[in-house]
């Protein structure tokens, strides 16, 4: 199966991975790198896609750890961790997937009437690693230990405000001010959405320790 691609978005990309001495493998019908990294964190790795596209590509990071499609609190709480890490960020986003429980972080370039630098593509390919090593130990917490959203965000950006300038995709903020848990109301809400049990045993007031 062909598509079509920038094949010069291909190349510069290529370029980059050969002189920084990636292993890689591209389809040259696709424009689809795959890769695999290993990660310092308490996810020792991540599979690596870039899909390139006419005047853009995408990088995706995705963690081989996966939530239960079949805990809905567990999905809701997976899914309420990645919305704050979200907050503030500039470049990228975590993601889920909920027909299987997939978890990744992906970066977006569009390169329209540009020329690609290297630097550019370097941010592209490191932040998702970076913010997957960043946000692992929340990530393991949910999945293993049943850690609510709250207290796992609280574990890898230290329970308070700092996250809106955490890691180096993050916007910094503008003036200091608490941040709030999710709220018991909203848990629940979520867990229904999920097809989860709205019974929340974790204390979700909105305030920090």
């Amino acid at each position: 199966m062909t598509r079509d691609y920038s094949r010069e978005i291909k190349d510069r990309i290529q370029k980059f991975l050969k002189d920084d001495d990636w292993n890689f493998r591209v389809n040259e019908d696709t424009g689809v790198f795959d890769f695999d990294l290993n990660l310092r964190g308490r996810i020792r790795s991540a599979h690596y896609q870039i899909r390139v596209y006419e005047n853009s590509y995408t990088v995706h990071a995705l963690c081989p750890l996966r939530a239960e499609i079949d805990d809905g609190k567990m999905m809701a709480n997976m899914a309420a961790f990645l919305c704050m890490a979200n907050y503030g960020l500039r470049n990228g986003n975590f993601e889920m997937d909920l027909r299987d429980g997939e978890i990744g972080f992906k970066s977006y370039v569009d390169s329209e009437d540009m020329i690609l630098s290297d630097a550019v593509i370097k941010n592209s390919i490191y932040i998702p690693g970076a913010m997957l090593d960043r946000y692992s130990q929340g990530i393991v917490q949910i999945l293993l230990n049943d850690m609510s959203a709250k207290d796992a965000i609280g574990l890898c950006e230290g329970g308070t405000a700092a996250r809106r300038g955490a890691g180096p995709a993050a916007e910094p903020p503008e003036e200091e001010e608490e941040s709030s848990g999710l709220a018991e109301s909203d848990m629940a809400e979520i867990l229904r959405l999920l097809g989860g049990d709205e019974e929340d045993d974790e204390d979700d007031e909105d305030s920090d320790d």
